[in-house]
């Protein structure tokens, strides 16, 4: 894979990462090595700017890569669209309690709690099946 835009890092042989301690495998398109920090990289050829999913993929890319070399990777690329343009995602604190409650969430619909949709107005608009959509937000 060609990513443009991340200069001064080495590219580092792509592979799965494992994590048994949070239940969580991953492979980000890309890995380089910057300043001595492995820095994941997710390529979206066909977004127009960074989403939520997008960041939280990341941010579990950068979690599996600490487990894996012990070291917290301070930020992720994220490559958006066919322009290739390049965003910096912050690895900070903050974000990481973000990904364990998007984690708890995730293990509770497994046990069998209740899966909760988080609609929005304009997807809910064009949406083919909302006469029959327990939401009902438009």
């Amino acid at each position: 894979m060609i990513v443009r835009g991340v200069e001064g890092g080495n590219f580092v042989a792509g592979r799965e990462y494992l994590s048994e301690r949070f239940g969580l495998v991953g492979r980000p398109d890309a890995v380089v090595e910057e300043d001595g920090f492995f820095i994941p990289i997710e390529r979206k050829a066909f977004g127009k700017r960074p989403r939520d999913k997008d960041v939280a993929q990341l941010l579990v890319y950068c979690r599996l890569i600490e487990e894996e070399y012990g070291v917290r990777p301070p930020h992720g690329y994220l490559i958006i669209g066919p322009q290739a343009k390049r965003f910096k995602v912050v690895n900070v604190a903050e974000k990481q309690l973000w990904i364990d409650t998007i984690l708890e969430q995730m293990r509770s619909v497994l046990l069998g709690g209740a899966c909760v949709a988080t609609p929005q107005r304009k997807k809910c608009e064009a949406c083919a099946v909302r006469v029959s959509c327990a939401q009902q937000i438009c």
